[in-house]
């Protein structure tokens, strides 16, 4: 379980913070399947170089502070809080400059020492809200 663990922290050290998207051949399963915060499905590892290459560019200083790691047979839990300046677009938004930071988790599935599986849950409600492409909470002036 040690080697699982260290290869998700891997993950998120080294592809998602550190922006090395040729390390995901070594790292990830060629059918590997990432199910995302929305619900859709990215299939193999092109994809998930494709997404990784996505944050990067809406998010150039994208960083994962992990406040938690949970292991159980082939999962990997994590448990983290993103920040990332918005020099990009984002889910069809222009860049706002403005930094965000959400809470979100990552379930890792490991096979054969490599990621087979990601799930992903991330709070966009909250880092639409902080881009400004969504009110804030609260009252309203119709309230």
């Amino acid at each position: 379980m040690e080697e699982n663990e260290a290869l998700a922290r891997r993950f998120i050290a080294d592809v998602l913070d550190g922006q090395r998207v040729e390390l995901v051949d070594a790292l990830v399963a060629p059918d590997h399947v990432h199910h995302r915060s929305d619900g859709s499905e990215q299939h193999g590892v092109a994809a998930r170089k494709e997404s990784a290459r996505a944050w990067h560019a809406a998010f150039p200083d994208y960083q994962h502070a992990i406040e938690d790691v949970i292991t159980s047979g082939d999962r990997v839990v994590v448990r983290y809080t993103a920040t990332g300046t918005q020099q990009g677009t984002y889910r069809g938004h222009p860049p706002t400059g403005r930094r965000l930071r959400w809470p979100g988790v990552f379930i890792y599935r490991i096979a054969d020492g490599r990621i087979a599986e990601t799930w992903v849950a991330s709070d966009v409600l909250g880092q639409l809200r902080q881009m400004g492409a969504l009110p804030a909470e609260g009252p309203t002036a119709a309230s």
